[in-house]
């Protein structure tokens, strides 16, 4: 999914990550429970700017997208990648996105 505003589809293809990609995906990126143990990541990439959604299967429950653990032992952490339309000159045949990953920590949310 691309964003119709706001996309940057003249960036190079790169595989690239960086902190900061996570700190901006955990401030801009909204999750929301689709079923018992999917979740829908949806937001703006963090290199490219076009608004991708990404399924996470097996991840119960949400509380908050977060950059850090707060407690130990630490959550799973989940590798995100960009998986926009637009096209990023460089990108290899089959492949989708702009090449930008980051990880996330998506956190249990308890049932009251």
């Amino acid at each position: 999914m691309t964003a119709a505003v706001g996309h940057d589809d003249a960036l190079p293809y790169r595989e690239t990550t960086s902190d900061a990609y996570a700190t901006t995906a955990a401030r801009t990126f909204g999750a929301r429970r689709l079923a018992e143990g999917i979740s829908l990541l949806t937001g703006p990439c963090p290199r490219c700017r076009a608004v991708i959604s990404v399924h996470l299967v097996n991840d119960v429950l949400r509380r908050g997208v977060r950059r850090r653990a707060r407690q130990a032992p630490p959550q799973p952490y989940r590798t995100v990648r960009c998986n926009c339309r637009a096209p990023h000159p460089g990108r290899p045949e089959g492949l989708r996105g702009c090449g930008a990953y980051w990880n996330v920590l998506v956190e249990q949310r308890r049932q009251p």
